[in-house]
């Protein structure tokens, strides 16, 4: 089963689950160590979560406000815009700006779905 489950704290339970087959007593006992380990990781989890969503919820608030300035630009400078609109460096900057969202956003999403959680170590 430790293939199927790689992690330190398994193989803690594991441990208390022998020592309690070999020994016997109080299993609630035995197993503070795991309980405290275990609470560590759940706290580990919940902040990891809670700061990815902090960050996701960042740079889509900072993405919005890119999004409105460019829309401020093509209807509140309508003029302007009809004079930049006719430039091939302007149509060039736009092209590589909506590259740069896409390329922004889907690194974005493998951080805040794939991100991999350091493994932390109880041998303590």
């Amino acid at each position: 089963m430790e293939r199927y489950f790689p992690f330190k704290i398994y193989k803690l339970f594991i441990e208390v689950i022998k020592l309690y087959e070999e020994q016997g007593g109080d299993i609630l006992k035995m197993s503070d160590n795991l309980i405290k380990a275990t609470k560590r990781e759940e706290d580990y989890v919940i902040a990891v979560s809670e700061k990815s969503k902090r960050k996701l919820f960042e740079i889509s608030l900072l993405w919005l406000f890119t999004f409105l300035i460019l829309i401020f630009v093509r209807f509140g400078l309508a003029n302007f815009f009809a004079s930049v609109i006719a430039k091939p460096f302007f149509l060039a900057s736009i092209a590589v700006f909506f590259l740069f969202v896409l390329v922004s956003v889907e690194f974005i999403f493998r951080n805040v779905f794939n991100s991999e959680m350091k493994v932390r170590d109880y041998d303590e």
